[in-house]
């Protein structure tokens, strides 16, 4: 991790303190078909998972949408 910063990130339920340079986490990346979702669907799936700061595992598959 190249020229990160290392700062406190807010996030959750009554402004809980969570350091993402420590501990474990896992973030998730979805695609899809378009911007509605009534009518467009996941095409794609991937998830990084975080141990302190840095990738420790990723994963990403493809979905077939119904849409041709």
């Amino acid at each position: 991790m190249n020229n990160v910063t290392k700062e406190i990130f807010y996030v959750g339920v009554n402004d809980h303190q969570v350091d993402l340079f420590e501990g474990q986490y896992v973030v998730f990346d979805l695609e899809t078909t378009g911007l509605e979702s009534a009518k467009d669907e996941i095409i794609e799936i991937g998830a990084c998972k975080i141990v302190n700061g840095r990738i420790d595992e990723t994963f990403s598959t493809f979905v077939k949408p119904s849409k041709n």
